[in-house]
């Protein structure tokens, strides 16, 4: 299956690849850091020694009721990383709960005018949708400074740097992404190309409504889950079907479900179950990666950017960056 890109979104844009030498921002858009120091300074570190420039936002290290302080403080320090003409790029300390109050609160027009390199998992599966919906502007599914390039594993962040040097770092196609853990698991077979959607099941369920859920008709839709029971997956994926969004799908990619369906004998059956409940009627290709979710080596996935799901994985047909 093969999808254009939807009529009447905005343009894809590709932010400029990053350098060596290049000064990347550090924002903590969610949830409070100050527990995880050690983790985020090592993944700083780790930044540094791939040559570039880390600059911490005013707030990265602030404490708001289990926030990095309040949402317009938040806010305000993703805007100032994107409008500073000295920031090459900007990648998130780490994922939480407080995307969902700024997501309204961003300057969506001076992204656009100025796009970045911008790089988040788990909950900035929030802004990273809204940001390329609403501006067309790629961006990256990837590791965040604490618990990926910050992880204690030093195997696991080496493939991660890899994986995103080569689609942050290389105005290239990356070709099929790797998949380190194994062969994908095939729910459906097939072929599917369309730009790329998606992240934590939980945060796009939770954008379901709003102005700021992607478009995803075509796309080649990614789906991970976090400390949910089999209820939250199926309550979760039948909001997006019912919606309409999973009818026209390009393909899907299931990532990995981490301390998900607590008390199934058989967590992987029940998944595919559910998620072939849930896609009835469709043809699109279904597969499971290892390589997208939470306490794993993550490849870089840029949103956006034409991609082509089959069962030999995720690969990207165009370049992510310029």
């Amino acid at each position: 299956m093969t999808a254009d890109r939807p009529a009447g979104l905005p343009e894809r844009i590709r932010p400029p690849r990053l350098r060596p030498g290049d000064t990347l921002g550090i924002v903590s858009p969610s949830a409070s850091v100050r527990g995880e120091r050690d983790r985020v300074e090592r993944g700083l570190e780790v930044l540094a020694s791939l040559g570039f420039r880390p600059r911490l936002g005013r707030h990265a290290w602030d404490e708001w009721h289990g926030l990095a302080g309040r949402h317009e403080d938040r806010a305000a320090d993703l805007n100032r990383m994107f409008a500073d003409p000295e920031v090459a790029g900007i990648i998130a300390t780490e994922g939480g709960s407080g995307c969902l109050p700024i997501v309204d609160a961003l300057d969506y027009a001076a992204i656009r005018r100025s796009p970045k390199v911008f790089c988040g998992i788990s909950d900035l599966t929030i802004l990273l949708n809204a940001i390329t919906f609403r501006t067309g502007v790629v961006t990256f599914h990837g590791p965040d400074v604490a618990w990926g390039f910050g992880s204690p594993n030093p195997g696991e962040v080496s493939l991660e740097v890899a994986a995103f040097r080569a689609v942050t770092m290389a105005a290239e196609p990356a070709g099929l992404l790797p998949t380190w853990s194994g062969p994908p698991r095939v729910l459906r077979p097939g072929e599917g190309r369309g730009p790329l959607a998606g992240g934590n099941l939980t945060c796009l369920g939770h954008l379901a409504g709003t102005p700021y859920f992607p478009d995803l008709a075509g796309a080649a839709l990614v789906l991970e889950g976090y400390g949910l029971k089999t209820a939250a997956v199926r309550r979760w994926l039948h909001t997006l079907r019912l919606g309409g969004h999973l009818a026209r799908l390009a393909g899907l990619a299931l990532g990995t479900w981490d301390a998900c369906f607590e008390g199934e004998a058989d967590p992987q059956a029940t998944l595919t179950d559910l998620v072939l409940e849930t896609t009835r009627g469709t043809e699109y290709p279904i597969i499971q990666v290892g390589e997208v979710g939470h306490n794993t080596a993550n490849v870089t996935l840029p949103l956006g950017c034409r991609a082509r799901i089959s069962e030999a994985g995720i690969a990207l047909e165009e370049p992510a960056v310029s």
